[in-house]
């Protein structure tokens, strides 16, 4: 396996210049990204720093958590480093989905274990790596699905279950061991046979049987990638954490109106700069869901009183924070306050966050200031793109380098179609085009002055011919695309490989197209290796 750091064409977006021109946007965030004197001056803040969950408590739910989905003897001694008052942690998380979602899921795991691991050894603390999974969302589509490809080259969306349209936590949701097996069955069908087939389809049934919800299945399959190497989960949805918690959501319900106040003054910092804010901020929110009747309820703050979004049902302050201390398993946090509470619940070093993370999170600083602490050093989490050896050996073929084969591929192929050819096709049928239409239009114009008819008849008759023409000439395209279509053919494969649907692979496909292929030694490799991590982007050659 070859491993090449890529640069990326830069876009103009707020996460862009937190990463390339921070001075621009300094005022948003805390700690400037990739200077070692901000991972210092961060671990002085937060070690000292009060109004933050009991360590013993945060690790004793931890363990027990851990005990039951991630049971590794790693991943249990760093839970025990924690109770150590100099330990910190490199977080990061991402929604729940099936089969771990998409690839950049599986990249924010290996930045989250890459930085922890560089850290501990620049510091001389305990970093321990930690995975936050948003088992709390609440939305099926975003999670009940893989991409795959057939034989036929296109993109297809696998589900698994259908959305009833019940705003269960995923958390909270069951997995059913009948639609794991229609699902997987599906899955089975769209990857092509290989030495490794039957064995990831096999273990990912026999997690499914271990797993009681939807996210206790991801957390399963996260535990076979990385227990290894110690990588920690917490699920936000589970009942071994919202003990712990309860006292944030009681902090959370007195400074409901301050903290919207704080997120919006923050929002129109972002807009001042020029963009448009992630996270969009109702006046009335309480940046705090309720479960009613078993289905997540945004809270809207009313005067002194709080309403559901969807029941309407009432409550006082007094209320809502006798509720967190008894039954904190209703509360569940929003985009707004989920960074604020994973702050109180870790010390945290460093959050591993993806593009549009960290252009949200430039909304929070004063938020973090309200709640006493300071917003952690931002990581940008590195992407990696996975080479199939095909696709790399089309590319080593025809010279392409990543970025040739990633953004100008179109270009290329045109520009090699047009040098298989001794005519050029184009520039032919546009000079034969202009000739006929102005030698229809010369020899015609006597014609004008029959009557104004003839004349329009005559315009026609032009426009009628130059279509054929153009007919003639697509007809001539095809041929020779049909002449080179096995060349072509590659073109489209690398194109599909590396861009689908245009986008970035990471933000398509699944982790298991290439275990499916290569098995998962790779992963291990990918992990192992000590990569520079202010390289935001990498070429995986498996």
């Amino acid at each position: 396996m070859h491993i090449q750091p890529v640069h990326l064409p830069r876009r103009h977006s707020l996460s862009d210049l937190y990463i390339h021109d921070f001075e621009r946007v300094s005022a948003l965030y805390e700690y400037p990204p990739y200077r070692q004197d901000s991972f210092d001056r961060r671990w002085q803040e937060v070690t000292r720093a009060e109004n933050r969950a009991d360590r013993s408590a945060l690790a004793e739910a931890l363990h027990v958590y851990n005990e039951r989905v991630n049971r590794h003897q790693a991943v249990l001694d760093n839970i025990r480093l924690l109770e150590r008052r100099d330990s910190v942690v490199v977080i990061g998380g991402q929604q729940a989905g099936v089969m771990t979602g998409p690839l950049y899921t599986i990249s924010k795991a290996v930045t989250i274990l890459q930085l922890a691991r560089e850290q501990q050894e620049k510091l001389g603390v305990p970093v321990v790596p930690v995975f936050w999974i948003a088992g709390e969302d609440h939305d099926l589509l975003e999670v009940n699905h893989v991409w795959v490809t057939g034989e036929d080259m296109r993109l297809r969306k696998v589900r698994m279950g259908q959305d009833d349209g019940f705003k269960r936590s995923i958390g909270l949701r069951p997995l059913t061991l009948s639609e794991v097996d229609t699902f997987l069955k599906a899955v089975a069908d769209a990857h092509p046979d290989s030495h490794y087939k039957n064995t990831w389809l096999h273990k990912l049934r026999q997690l499914a049987e271990q797993s009681k919800t939807w996210s206790d299945w991801f957390a399963q399959i996260f535990h076979w990638f990385f227990a290894r190497a110690g990588l920690v989960l917490f699920d936000s949805a589970a009942g071994e954490f919202k003990q712990v918690a309860a006292p944030f959501y009681a902090r959370l319900i007195e400074e409901a109106e301050r903290l919207n106040e704080a997120v919006l003054a923050g929002t129109r910092h972002v807009e001042q700069l020029g963009f448009r804010p992630q996270v969009e901020v109702l006046p009335q929110q309480a940046n705090l869901f309720v479960e009613e009747n078993g289905e997540r309820q945004l809270l809207l703050k009313q005067g002194d009183a709080y309403t559901s979004k969807g029941e309407g049902a009432h409550y006082t302050a007094s209320q809502l924070k006798d509720l967190a201390c008894t039954q904190p398993e209703k509360f569940s946090t929003n985009v707004v306050s989920r960074p604020l509470l994973q702050d109180y619940l870790f010390p945290t070093l460093a959050c591993v966050l993806g593009p549009g993370e960290i252009a949200y999170w430039g909304q929070y600083r004063q938020a973090f200031t309200l709640f006493g602490h300071q917003m952690p050093v931002l990581h940008p989490r590195v992407g990696f793109t996975l080479v199939e050896r095909p696709v790399a050996k089309t590319m080593q073929s025809f010279d392409l380098s990543p970025i040739d084969a990633m953004f100008r591929l179109d270009d290329f192929r045109e520009q090699w179609l047009r040098t298989q050819e001794d005519i050029d096709v184009e520039a032919l049928f546009s000079q034969l085009a202009e000739g006929m239409a102005q030698l229809h239009e010369t020899t015609l114009q006597p014609l004008r002055s029959v009557n104004r008819g003839v004349e329009e008849l005559a315009a026609k008759n032009r426009e009628r011919i130059l279509r054929e023409l153009e007919y003639l000439e697509g007809q001539v395209q095809k041929a020779i695309r049909l002449k080179h279509r096995a060349v072509l053919q590659q073109f489209d494969r690398v194109q599909l490989s590396l861009m689908p649907h245009g986008k970035l692979q990471e933000r398509v496909y699944n982790v298991f197209r290439y275990v499916n292929l290569y098995g998962r030694d790779w992963l291990d490799t990918l992990i192992g290796e000590r990569l520079d991590l202010t390289h935001s982007h990498y070429m995986v050659y498996l």
